[in-house]
């Protein structure tokens, strides 16, 4: 039990450090350090038969694991969910109703006989049967909220979350109920000895899928040290100077090419050579931009954030991508359902926007309409753009190698793996999530998700968060 309660502190310790601004993540910690209690409490009670001060100490850890660990893990559920009002009011409310069954559990029976040491069996019994009852219903709403959360969840990356949610609380929190509270009342001893295997178990899951993917906020990232410098080093500058150049300069050639046109017509169209100079004007200041945020020595990308609007940066983006594909026929659907300012590095997030948009037009079929979809949206007070194609799309099993330098899926020279490396590299620099993945019908969906401490309020089009 000594390696229970210093897992839990740990990962409490950890998860209040890194994540705890998140208020489910907070409440999260809570309850893993109040589960951490009664493993201490088990730990100190060979010592405190002795030592009635000790027996104070053993009582009090106890009643944190029994009474307000499950209340820690229901408030977590609620926050998960997204079921926890905003309202000041309402939510003091709501965390005052859900601590009546803690707090009721030291009145309604004699709990303060678990500080004076051991009880007889039939109090023992007795007790525990009318705890059993009043505890009951944390474990029954948290099981609720948390499947309920997870059927109606319709967002690809929240309901992959919440499952691991599901799965790793649901089951392990029933079967604790029974082991600690259900089995006692029926008058067996020592049954919470059995929870040491489930916490095992428990233990092992969680630390398996922080590291394939995340639980409860929290994602064990490891790698190799030598390898991740020797990327950093050769090629993030290289990377994003063969892009940045590369999509400006295509640009350039566009826009000579249609003045060179003009001038052969006899008769140019001043408004398209006016149209055509801004653009190749625009692509120069773009290029020199974006040069001045790279440190020509291969040194590690940084980024200079300030509070811009998101929607001018993207519909540039954009537009450059429909100047770069002139000959496909591509329709572009525009939906800005939030329009918030966000604090970040505008360039590179115009070149990560432009490496996406080109990539999805880089896979539709000249032959046919092509579809491009790019939308804003609201994902929990987080910024989400998502950006859908109709092209021909990428298979699973090449998901997972995308973003790894040097491993494309372009047929063709000058092809090298490196933008999606890039998008990732900037995501990371802003505390983003990106990801991409196939449709079923075809074509393919990337998603750029800031955090919502990036983010402030609307601009004059669309809402605000």
């Amino acid at each position: 039990m000594f390696l229970v309660f210093i897992f839990f502190w740990t990962i409490a310790i950890f998860m209040w450090c890194s994540v705890g601004r998140s208020p489910s993540h907070f409440w999260a910690a809570f309850a893993f350090f109040f589960f951490g209690c009664g493993g201490l409490a088990a730990v100190l009670s060979d010592y405190a038969k002795t030592r009635p001060t000790l027996q104070l100490v053993v009582g009090f850890l106890s009643s944190l694991n029994y009474f307000w660990a499950p209340f820690s893990l229901l408030i977590f559920s609620l926050y998960d969910s997204g079921w926890m009002t905003k309202k000041k009011l309402r939510h003091l409310l709501v965390l005052l109703l859900c601590a009546v069954p803690a707090i009721s559990a030291y009145f309604v029976f004699p709990a303060i006989d678990m500080f004076k040491g051991p009880l007889p069996a039939a109090d023992r019994i007795r007790d525990t049967q009318i705890m059993t009852i009043v505890i009951l219903p944390y474990y029954l709403l948290v099981t609720i909220i948390l499947l309920v959360s997870w059927l109606r969840e319709k967002d690809r990356v929240l309901r992959a979350d919440k499952s691991v949610s599901c799965l790793l609380i649901i089951p392990s929190a029933l079967l604790y109920y029974c082991l600690s509270y259900l089995i006692p009342s029926t008058g067996v001893v020592g049954a919470w000895r059995i929870s040491i295997v489930l916490i095992i178990g428990v233990s092992v899951l969680f630390v398996g899928f922080g590291i394939r993917q995340s639980v409860m906020g929290l994602h064990f990232h490891q790698e190799n040290t030598n390898l991740e410098q020797t990327k950093q080093a050769v090629i993030q500058g290289t990377g994003v100077l063969h892009h940045a150049i590369k999509n400006n300069l295509l640009s350039l050639r566009l826009s000579l090419q249609n003045a060179q046109f003009q001038s052969a017509q006899g008769n140019p169209d001043l408004e398209i050579f006016k149209k055509d100079i801004a653009l190749a004007m625009e692509s120069c200041e773009h290029t020199l931009a974006i040069l001045d945020r790279i440190h020509l020595q291969f040194q590690p990308i940084r980024i200079t954030p300030e509070m811009c609007s998101i929607i001018p940066i993207i519909d540039q983006a954009i537009n450059q991508s429909l100047q770069t594909y002139p000959h496909k026929n591509i329709r572009v659907d525009r939906s800005w359902e939030i329009s918030p300012r966000v604090f970040c590095d505008p360039v590179h997030i115009r070149e990560t926007i432009l490496n996406l948009t080109n990539n999805a037009m880089e896979a539709m079929n000249e032959d046919t309409e092509g579809h491009l979809s790019v939308r804003t949206f609201d994902r929990r007070g987080k910024l989400g753009i998502q950006i859908t194609d109709n092209g021909c799309g990428i298979t699973r099993k090449q998901t997972r190698y995308l973003g790894t330098p040097l491993v494309t899926t372009k047929v063709g020279k000058n092809h090298f793996g490196l933008g999606l490396y890039y998008v990732k590299k900037i995501a990371d620099l802003h505390d983003a999530q990106f990801d991409l993945r196939t449709l079923p019908k075809g074509g393919s969906v990337a998603e750029l998700v800031f955090p919502a401490n990036r983010i402030s309020g609307g601009d004059s089009v669309g809402g605000a968060i």
